[in-house]
């Protein structure tokens, strides 16, 4: 048979795929990994396998393996399951009993047979059919007929007789996306099945839960950018299960996977986070993507390592960050305490205003950043570390509730732009104690920009805490890199 070819769709497809390059890498030995990269993955994004493999991956141990490639063995126990089914079922097993007609009853019943497993109901638990049979039939290569499959363009055609969630996308395959032909979420239109595949990507289709396992997945326009990015978010990321803190920990620390993202191109990325019965996929745009690549807001981000903060830069609100600081000064200058019960007062860990400090910081970041894309004349500067000398050194005191009066009022202030009161408010008070107006200060009321201005303002309360920041990014964190 020719070469099997694979292109890029849509993130489902990409990530299934993925999962049939992890089974099939691991099928061909311990020099998988580098055969899948170094000869099926190609430079336009695609795959390419040849077909003489193809054909002995998938089938018994009667077709041998061609020159130039080991295959992991089928036990004599299954040896009428083809290799890619029992692959499929060592990746798949659960459990230690390492007896293969075992392993293949236990997979069965943990992927397929009730709406409590990962492919609900497309071999149920009652239906006497051999898993062995069905395994082998659903491993298939043909691809003939006069219909085209909705996932590759192929030609196909459902066989006579074939049950209908066998030959068409439906919730039986992805609880995740397919449709329900009799009821609600996603029915079918005009209660018709409209998403037909073919053999061979109905084969990939029941690869998708060992991506789901890693419970976040990089999707792009390359699949071979997808093997790639995800393994090093894998390799890179050993202990947490938020699909942004992954990215970002690998964002931060890995410069092989910065130059990969950068010499491979951008466009159309998403990253999905992977629930049980839920995907969540967010957009991430090319001017986004660039702005990740930044060690230092990257840095930033794991810093903050909130899934709100998250959800702003994603959707590229970064102008209400400055909102989220004005909250976060309001909520610790009133004593901790969130009596509205407001989902967007983030409470982490570490010094308090030190997170309200590194927020700043990381919109003042993006804010340069974007400066430095449109090729202008550079961003008017703000010394986050003078600042907070400053505020550390100020005759304001936030312990007694004149001072917190004051602070309250400079708050309110500066977030109405009213920078003529807020300049004579704190001018009134340096000069009551007999001290100069820092000049760190003063610059901030040169500016013309308003969002710069609150910025160095709110930074000026943060620092009125006295709180030990000398951990944060500024005082010893990365330079940006490539």
């Amino acid at each position: 048979m020719k070469d099997v070819e694979i292109y890029p769709s849509s993130w489902y497809y990409n990530a299934c795929v993925h999962g049939f390059l992890e089974v099939l890498a691991w099928g061909l030995g311990d020099k998988g990994r580098d055969i899948v990269e170094e000869q099926f993955l190609q430079d336009d994004g695609s795959v390419r396998i040849p077909g003489e493999l193809m054909e002995a991956v998938f089938s018994t141990i009667d077709v041998p393996a061609p020159a130039g490639y080991t295959f992991r063995e089928v036990p004599d126990d299954v040896k009428d399951l083809k290799r890619i089914a029992w692959w499929w079922v060592e990746k798949s097993n659960k459990t230690e009993d390492k007896n293969p007609n075992n392993m293949i009853q236990s997979t069965r019943l943990s992927m397929f047979g009730s709406n409590k497993t990962f492919y609900p109901n497309l071999l149920p638990h009652n239906e006497k059919t051999p898993t062995n049979k069905f395994l082998n039939n659903w491993f298939t290569l043909t691809t003939e007929g006069n219909l085209k499959c909705s996932f590759c363009d192929g030609p196909c055609e459902p066989v006579q007789g074939q049950k209908e969630k066998v030959a068409f996308f439906s919730s039986a395959i992805s609880k995740h996306l397919g449709s329900n032909l009799d009821g609600f979420p996603n029915i079918y239109w005009d209660s018709q099945s409209n998403m037909i595949m073919c053999s061979l990507c109905r084969s990939y289709l029941l690869f998708f839960h060992i991506i789901h396992s890693r419970r976040h997945y990089v999707s792009s326009d390359s699949i071979s950018l997808n093997w790639y990015l995800n393994n090093l978010l894998q390799e890179k990321s050993k202990i947490t299960r938020s699909s942004q803190r992954a990215l970002l920990d690998a964002l931060r620390y890995d410069t092989q996977m910065r130059r990969a993202l950068g010499s491979w191109g951008l466009q159309n990325m998403e990253l999905v986070s992977l629930e049980w019965d839920d995907a969540k996929v967010q957009p991430i745009s090319e001017r986004l993507a660039n702005l990740l690549l930044l060690p230092r807001i990257a840095n930033l981000l794991g810093l903050i390592s909130n899934s709100l903060v998250w959800d702003i830069v994603i959707q590229e609100r970064y102008s209400y960050l400055l909102n989220l600081a004005y909250k976060q000064l309001h909520f610790f200058l009133s004593g901790g305490e969130n009596k509205n019960k407001d989902p967007e007062i983030v409470v982490g860990a570490g010094k308090k205003m030190a997170q309200v400090t590194t927020l700043l910081e990381l919109f003042y970041a993006i804010r340069q950043a974007e400066q430095k894309e449109k090729g202008g004349k550079g961003l008017a500067s703000i010394d986050f570390r003078q600042i907070r000398k400053e505020a550390e050194e100020s005759p304001i005191s936030i312990t007694d509730n004149a001072g917190k009066g004051l602070v309250f009022r400079l708050l309110e202030l500066t977030r109405l732009n009213k920078r003529t009161e807020v300049y004579h408010l704190l001018l009134r008070t340096y000069v009551a104690k007999g001290l100069v107006f820092p000049t760190s200060l003063a610059n901030l009321f040169t500016l013309n920009d308003q969002e710069l201005f609150k910025t160095g303002i709110y930074a000026y309360i943060a620092g009125l805490s006295k709180e030990n920041q000398s951990q944060l990014l500024t005082e010893g964190g990365v330079n940006d890199e490539d």
